[in-house]
């Protein structure tokens, strides 16, 4: 019987936004994700792969005319 799961993924992402000066915006973001592999990825071993993870930061400033 072969190895079929994949794994699961989780995602979160947070965004704050903020009227500077009228007609000036500034957004800030931060997303972050988590793969867990599934059995399909054990090595020759059979030992599971380590989870995977990810974080992003994301700074805007732009005018709104």
């Amino acid at each position: 019987q072969g190895k079929r799961g994949l794994g699961m993924e989780l995602d979160g992402a947070v965004e704050c936004t903020a009227h500077l000066l009228e007609g000036l915006v500034a957004v800030a973001r931060v997303a972050a994700g988590v793969w867990f592999p599934g059995d399909a990825y054990d090595d020759a071993a059979g030992q599971p792969m380590a989870a995977v993870g990810a974080v992003q930061g994301q700074v805007q400033v732009r005018a709104d005319f």
